[in-house]
């Protein structure tokens, strides 16, 4: 787990900032409604998780892991997003790897 000051501040470890790569990647990968981690909403990980999302959206960042995240993440938020995007620009639209898709 992370190692936490009195201060509720992350110690810069090296386990520490690899668990928290971990989380992000967990929580990222699966695509849930509500942002949790393990079933859980109320816990620290999802916090810092909070946290590290709004830093990245302040400083612009956008790492591999938030490709397919960020698009799906806007799609539940737009549902029709998806749609007048690709119906305004395409006539056809091709889908590589759909037996990846985990829906």
């Amino acid at each position: 787990m992370l190692a936490l000051t009195n201060k509720h501040e992350v110690k810069e470890t090296s386990s520490n900032v690899q668990y928290l790569i971990e989380v992000i990647e967990w929580i990222k990968s699966r695509h849930d409604d509500e942002v949790n981690y393990m079933g859980k909403t109320d816990c620290i990980e999802v916090k810092l998780f909070n946290e590290y999302e709004k830093l990245r959206h302040e400083a612009k960042l956008r790492f591999s892991v938030d490709w397919a995240y960020d698009t799906v993440t806007a799609v539940k938020q737009t549902p029709d997003l998806l749609h007048d995007v690709l119906n305004s620009r395409f006539e056809y639209v091709i889908v590589d790897e759909f037996q990846d898709i985990n829906s």
